[in-house]
């Protein structure tokens, strides 16, 4: 499978540094399938663990898929960086450092401090109209 490296967003000063969020290729996009941009409303299907494979969260097991608006800070850093190198259809593996996730502070109680997040997903559409 392809894996790829993509560097999160800083704000203005520049970008942020520190390691990258791994993605890695599951089920390939049909060809010439959009990435969304900054700005865009995505809808995406998910579930996210902990390197330990302690689950989080999962959207198609509540049948109910995450929407929000790429770039507006309403998902965890990593997941808003990475979805925009992310076409329609694809479905990838996310493994996001803590930096780009909860950080030093976790989630508590069911995301420690430091914790690498892994999500799989799948982007099922872009509404550019938002």
């Amino acid at each position: 499978p392809a894996m790829t490296m993509v560097a999160a967003r800083g704000d203005s000063n520049g970008p942020l540094s520190g390691p990258g969020i791994l993605c890695r290729i599951i089920e390939k996009a049909k060809e010439n399938s959009r990435c969304p941009k900054r700005g865009d409303t995505v809808v995406i299907h998910f579930i996210s663990f902990l390197e330990d494979g302690t689950n989080l969260d999962n959207t198609w097991d509540r049948n109910l898929p995450l929407k929000f608006q790429v770039g507006n800070g309403e998902v965890i850093e990593g997941l808003d960086a990475s979805i925009e190198n992310v076409p329609v259809g694809q479905t990838v593996e996310l493994t996001i450092p803590s930096l780009y996730a909860y950080g030093a502070e976790g989630c508590p109680p069911n995301i420690p401090p430091f914790s690498v997040l892994i999500y799989r997903l799948k982007l099922i559409s872009i509404d550019d109209q938002s």
